[in-house]
């Protein structure tokens, strides 16, 4: 999930500073850190979420900035079809996302 501090009409802010807290619910792990520095990126970055294995929901991604404010993101995971993957030997079969809102990402400031 990418995301980047905009203006007030959409311009990115390449001079943010401060740190992005992220934290996230649901059937799902962040990969990475849960503090986000927007200074030493540009005011723009990116985090993976993952699937846990074997759980579908609703994963939620919540993006907060002492002077930005705070976005929120949720995510749809599916368990595939049958006929999605093919059968592997062992471990669980890919996962699927939707992001629902992908605007929301974007923090105005």
């Amino acid at each position: 999930m990418a995301f980047r501090a905009v203006g007030r009409y959409g311009s990115w802010r390449p001079y943010a500073s401060g740190s992005l807290a992220i934290t996230m619910t649901g059937p799902g792990s962040l990969a990475g850190e849960t503090q986000f520095p927007f200074e030493a990126t540009g005011g723009a970055g990116a985090i993976w979420v993952r699937s846990l294995p074997g759980k579908a929901g609703t994963i939620t991604v919540d993006l907060a900035h002492p002077s930005l404010g705070t976005a929120t993101v949720t995510i749809a995971s599916r368990l595939p079809a049958s006929h999605d993957v093919a059968p592997r030997a062992s471990g669980p079969p890919y996962r699927s996302f939707a992001m629902a809102d992908p605007q929301a990402a974007v923090l105005p400031g």
